[in-house]
């Protein structure tokens, strides 16, 4: 199980890298373009925040494998033992109840966007859209994986810390 976890998060960071690279090629070739031929690509764009949606949205899930989200740990810090045990179970618990929710509204997203084209490049938006409940289940289970860290041994364990890749 952890091999499949590890090799998760390998493949995320590898998708992470090909969608940062390409959104760097369009943004750098419709600068170039601009300036030196005086023409604008239309796409590049759209293209480019298209991608930057799918990068926040698949990239989430590992700023919850590392905890690097955004959180108020006044609490946690002034507490310790079982109660700072209980405090991360319920900050994943409202996590996914949160998570859940975002999911099943973006599935209504996604459907939205079968009927509606992108402006420039005139795909289906669904195809844009379904980053979102793509994301969603990677942040859910990330956070079943950290929850269960925690039920388990009392601490959420990161992959670094466990001696895997970062």
């Amino acid at each position: 199980m952890k091999a499949l976890y590890s090799s998760l998060h390998k493949a995320i960071r590898g998708i992470l890298f090909v969608i940062l690279t390409l959104m760097v090629i369009i943004v750098t070739m419709q600068i170039l373009v601009r300036h030196v031929f005086f023409y604008s690509l239309s796409w590049s764009e759209e293209l480019s925040r298209y991608l930057f949606a799918w990068l926040i949205l698949v990239g989430a899930c590992l700023g919850i494998e590392d905890r690097s989200s955004i959180c108020i740990d006044v609490i946690e810090n002034l507490t310790s033992g079982k109660a700072k045990k209980l405090i991360h179970v319920l900050q994943y618990v409202f996590s996914l109840i949160a998570i859940g929710i975002m999911f099943f509204a973006s599935i209504k997203f996604v459907q939205l966007g079968t009927r509606q084209l992108s402006p420039a490049m005139a795909i289906p938006m669904a195809f844009i859209y379904i980053c979102f409940p793509i994301g969603f289940v990677l942040m859910a289970l990330e956070n079943i994986v950290k929850l269960i860290q925690i039920l388990r041994t009392g601490d959420v364990i990161t992959e670094e810390a466990d001696g895997g890749e970062q």
